[in-house]
This record gives structure tokens, C-alpha cells and sequence, in this order.
């Protein structure tokens, strides 16, 4: 487990830089956290859910306080219970069913996805 003198600066600046690029955050702390395996595959999965929802909250605060938000409720809500119990089946699955590995491997794609989505955006 990280030092608070160590988790701070990688932390804000893991938010800071997803703040600015407009991806959640999970998708820089999963490798940092399994790299320096501060967690499980498990545990990264977890904490980054975690971290998406905080810096997600910290980016609604800031478009609100700057008057930018812009929320079409005709778009947000056919998603919403989806995506509600997706989640919910997805993290009850992944935390009590599936194998470690099987969640490193998942992992691995996600982040390959992310990875050559950012890459294509750049280039083209």
C-alpha cells in the first residue's frame, strides 16, 4: 500500500490529467496500481471504480461552477438504469464469481481499447 506521501501526487496528478484529456481516471490508476502492485487485479478494478466516480463528481462540480454543464435528460435516462444494473451485476460478478486472472485479462483489454482509441484519435 502506498505511502499518503507517495498516493497524493500520483492521485491528483492521475486527476489532474484525466480532468484535462476528458477520460476517467480508472483508466491511468488500474496499470499504476498493478504495476507497483499496490493491489489485485480485484482490488485495481474496485479502487478505480472508485476513483472514475470521484473525479467524475469533481468534473460535473467544475462544469457546474464554470455554467457548462449541459445535461439532455432524453439521452441520459434510457441509459441510466442500464448502466445502473449493469454495474451492479458486473461488480457483484466480478468481485464473488470471477477468477483473478480472469479480471487481469479483462483488464488488459479494456485498457488496450482506451489505449488504441486515445492513439486513433491523435493520428487521424
Amino acid at each position: 500500500v502506498p505511502e499518503w506521501k507517495i498516493a497524493a501526487p500520483v492521485g491528483g496528478s492521475i486527476g489532474l490529467t484525466s480532468g484535462i484529456i476528458g477520460v476517467g481516471g480508472g483508466i491511468f490508476l488500474s496499470p499504476i496500481l498493478l504495476l507497483k502492485r499496490w493491489a489485485t487485479p480485484k482490488g485495481a478494478a474496485a479502487t478505480s471504480a472508485l476513483f472514475v466516480w470521484v473525479n467524475s463528481l469533481a468534473g460535473l462540480g467544475g462544469a457546474t461552477l464554470s455554467n457548462q454543464l449541459v445535461v439532455d435528460l432524453e439521452v441520459l435516462l434510457p441509459f441510466a438504469g442500464a448502466v445502473l444494473v449493469g454495474g451492479f451485476v458486473g461488480s457483484r460478478y466480478g468481485a464473488e464469481i470471477a477468477p483473478q486472472h480472469m479480471v487481469r485479462r479483462l483488464l488488459v483489454i479494456v485498457l488496450l481499447i482506451a489505449a488504441t482509441k486515445r492513439i486513433l484519435d491523435l493520428v487521424l
